[in-house]
């Protein structure tokens, strides 16, 4: 039997890194905002992506720190549209089992 393996996209991976790493220092409001050194190209990229999505938030000396509650809800949003993909697949393979097991 074939066991569900989740796949994970590598910006995924980094956004969580990010994450743990903004947590860890405590950087969870302005004024505890911290100095991130990112030195892959991936995880540039990510922190990029968690900017747009409002998740970090960048003060104007530089230091960025986690918006809770935008970061929930970018993974909320994130959920729903994977859930919407996988729905749709499922019942795009549903209706090809039916047309073709005529």
């Amino acid at each position: 039997m074939l066991a569900f393996v989740p796949i994970v996209s590598p910006l995924v991976i980094a956004e969580r890194r990010i994450v743990r790493a903004l947590r860890s220092a405590g950087a969870t409001s302005a004024s505890a905002a911290t100095n991130l050194e990112l030195h892959r190209r991936i995880h540039r990229r990510s922190l990029d992506r968690l900017r747009e999505r409002g998740a970090v938030k960048t003060g104007p000396s530089g230091r960025v720190w986690l918006d809770e509650s935008a970061y929930s809800a970018a993974r909320n949003h994130r959920r729903r549209v994977a859930g919407a993909a996988l729905g749709t697949a499922a019942a795009a393979a549903g209706l090809l089992a039916v047309l073709f097991n005529r």
